[in-house]
């Protein structure tokens, strides 16, 4: 039976996948990921300008009653299409799984098989996540939010595994939102359980709102549950 692709071929699935890969790209200082897998910034810029272009026709895509159009389905395929054609001519995720450099967390993320490496320290998980995302918010000013993340009785702040990141999405106003999670524009993705959200001194006052789970880039289906609502007041 063939391996599926390590780009996964669903629009959920890539939305996960390349807004999480793109972010993980240019984490970490002073020398961001792709520096320390070889990969040039012209072709970090460009996977992240995928992300970039997909999000606000995604936001149209989920819209069943008032957006999704076949135009918005057929640039969504072009744009996965495009990243798709991206990584064969440059070799892209090739490359960064034969890096010297590269580690675990990198093929998790970048859903690379990294032959017997990787056999020895992985096995695939079966059940889904079951734990609820706990979280401890501190505004810093400026727009500013510090969020860190727990799983269960953790004293640190962690990712909990099998999950690879946190998925989070949030809300900014004055009073708490009842639509649909799946409806929130303001999604993303954090490999690290201690993030920064950088809101805007504009908002100095109103209320966040935010929603976050365990997420797994290798088998999204088995993704903890959405928390609760949390919210704090920005400063």
């Amino acid at each position: 039976m063939p391996s599926p692709p390590r780009i996964p071929r669903l629009f959920a699935d890539f939305r996960g996948y390349i807004n999480l890969t793109a972010s993980y790209l240019f984490e970490d200082t002073p020398e961001p990921n792709y520096l320390r897998l070889n990969i040039s910034e012209e072709e970090a810029t460009t996977w992240r300008q995928f992300a970039e272009q997909w999000n606000p026709l995604y936001s149209l895509y989920i819209d069943k009653h008032r957006s999704r159009t076949a135009n918005v389905r057929a640039e969504l395929l072009s744009i996965m299409n495009s990243a798709i054609s991206f990584d064969r001519s440059c070799h892209f995720l090739d490359r960064i799984g034969s890096s010297p450099n590269t580690t675990i967390r990198d093929v998790e993320i970048f859903n690379i098989r990294k032959g017997l490496l990787q056999k020895r320290v992985y096995t695939k998980p079966t059940s889904a996540i079951s734990e609820l995302v706990m979280v401890v918010m501190q505004p810093i000013g400026g727009g500013t939010m510090r969020v860190r993340c727990f799983g269960g009785s953790a004293r640190r702040a962690a990712i909990l595994k099998p999950a690879s990141c946190v998925q989070y999405c949030y809300k900014v106003g004055d009073t708490p939102p009842e639509e649909p999670l799946e409806e929130w524009n303001s999604t993303a993705f954090s490999t690290k359980a201690s993030f920064t959200l950088h809101l805007g001194a504009q908002h100095f006052g109103k209320m966040l709102y935010i929603h976050l789970r365990w997420y797994s880039t290798r088998h999204p289906h088995l993704s903890g549950p959405w928390s609760s609502q949390y919210m704090t007041v920005i400063l």
